[in-house]
């Protein structure tokens, strides 16, 4: 196991705290930290401008205004172990995988709860909501570690009724940056660890970026670098490193719309890989390079995830088959297309995941369709939730959420090319349906013994969360040795969990 971070909370003197407790919560340890939040230098870009903002600190503990500071905000969301969630998925298992349970809890609504990724294979959470006394935005974050979580930063920006939630970049030493556009136009804002308030009630920024046009998101690189990446001008996308030596802004991909990116460590090199359609290649592919390449070096098609509507990927790796450059594909569910699980040469595999179980012999207009007995099918709809690359196995996880559908028949027809008629057939009408809490499935994939150039998927564990499947959100961060992963749903009870899952 790596050596984790100690928890750190943030220092509250500047914050209100929790409205209903009276104090600030944190779920175990909670030993400050210490230093300085990291300067933020951004470098010159070739278009647009940046604006530097001078803070409290630049003129004697004041804002800019010369004005004391406004209300300060109220930490208004916490997290809150939960046993018994722990307890109902690990009931009857000798060996659970699923290490804990922590449940957000908010005083008021809670939006875009998500997570992002941060050094040594720990997490953030985020979370947005109604600002208090003001009435803004307030942003949460919250540092997940293998020893703990705690509550670590939170911002508050105008309401502008844009839509758009925060992206937090987690750094060295558990301080948090918050990246915020409000709306799908400039600027994009970027706030420091510890923000302070100005006169209005509002956190003040480090830097407003005029020439950002979309920011895409943060990831943490391999070797444990925080980045942040964005378009500049029509589709160039820039990349800034949070590096030990000082900030480095650089351009990534020249005029590819490559909206998410994964980054990946293979022999000892950094690579990226993105989805995109090729006309020339008749598809949407995975596409990799050095992470340091020229902008304009176009990347080498890995994986044909599909077709133009394929499916859009929800993450990717780089496996270790063969010459360490095979690559491997989860699409996420989206406008219809299931999840799958596709792969690239030499060991070409493609899976849909979850689907019909068991399924209902469809009976013969001859015998009657109104005649055939009910019958019960078994479904299974599946969430992607990431995978991992291993030295011998990619592991991969997903959410199937089973449930049985009642069928009835009755007669139908359908135009027959060959006879150029219309013929009998019956067809299925869904009648009850029986929801089953959904299953977090893990899964290896490696190269299968028995058959050449094939994969084999072969599952290790699934473990019941509770939920069911009505209006559920998922998102994910795959650490070193831990999996986290968020989930909001709305059946049995509307709740926002976060399950902390060994990976091995």
């Amino acid at each position: 196991m790596p050596a984790m971070l100690v928890v750190g909370c943030v220092d509250l003197s500047q914050f209100d705290t929790d409205a209903t407790t009276g104090a600030a919560t944190t779920t175990t340890i909670t030993t400050s930290t210490t230093g300085e939040p990291p300067e933020t230098t951004l470098a010159p870009t070739t278009t647009g401008t940046t604006t530097a903002v001078t803070t409290s600190s630049d003129t004697g503990g004041l804002p800019t205004t010369g004005e004391p500071p406004g209300p300060a905000p109220i930490q208004r969301c916490q997290l809150i172990p939960a046993l018994e969630l722990h307890e109902a998925a690990c009931a009857g298992a000798e060996d659970c995988q699923i290490r804990g349970v922590l449940r957000l809890e908010c005083d008021g609504a809670a939006f875009y709860p998500h997570l992002a990724a941060a050094p040594l294979g720990d997490a953030a959470l985020y979370v947005q909501t109604q600002a208090v006394p003001t009435f803004g935005i307030q942003h949460e974050a919250f540092l997940l570690t293998a020893q703990g979580s705690a509550f670590a930063d939170m911002w508050v920006t105008e309401n502008t009724f844009g839509g758009r939630s925060g992206e937090l970049m987690p750094g060295q030493g558990g301080q948090i940056e918050l990246w915020f556009q409000d709306g799908q136009s400039p600027p994009t804002i970027l706030y420091p660890p510890h923000a302070e308030i100005d006169p209005e009630g509002y956190s003040i920024p480090t830097a407003v970026r005029d020439d950002i046009q979309w920011f895409l998101g943060t990831r943490t690189r391999p070797d444990d670098v925080p980045m942040a990446y964005f378009t500049v001008g029509e589709a160039d996308i820039h990349a800034l490193y949070d590096l030990p030596g000082g900030r480095v802004e650089q351009p990534l991909i020249a005029g590819a719309e490559a909206w998410t990116i994964w980054l990946h460590e293979v022999a000892g090199a950094l690579k990226m890989s993105w989805s995109q359609f090729s006309a020339e290649l008749d598809g949407t592919f995975l596409f990799v390079r050095d992470l340091e390449a020229p902008a304009d070096q176009p990347g080498a098609p890995l994986v044909r995830i599909g077709d133009f509507a394929g499916g859009r990927p929800l993450t990717a790796v780089i496996s270790s088959f063969g010459d360490g450059a095979h690559g491997v594909v989860m699409t996420e569910r989206d406008l219809g297309e299931p999840t799958r699980l596709v792969a690239g040469e030499p060991w070409l595999y493609e899976e849909i995941l979850g689907g019909v179980t068991v399924e209902c012999p469809t009976p013969t207009c001859a015998g009657g369709c109104e005649a055939a007995p009910p019958c019960v099918e078994s479904r299974a709809e599946a969430w992607g939730v990431g995978l991992q690359n291993g030295p011998e196995v990619v592991r991969a996880w997903h959410l199937e959420c089973p449930h049985e559908v009642s069928l009835t028949w009755q007669e139908g027809s359908y135009f027959d090319i060959l006879c150029l008629c219309d013929k009998c057939r019956c067809e299925a009408q869904a009648g009850e349906i029986v929801e089953q809490p959904c299953e977090l499935v893990a899964s290896t994939l490696a190269p299968d013994p028995d058959a050449l150039d094939t994969l084999l998927r072969t599952e290790t564990w699934r473990r019941p969360l509770g939920f069911e499947r009505s209006e559920l959100v998922v998102d994910a961060v795959v650490g070193d040795d831990t999996l986290w992963l968020l989930t909001r749903s709305t059946l049995p009870d509307a709740q926002i969990a976060v399950w902390i899952v060994d990976t091995e």
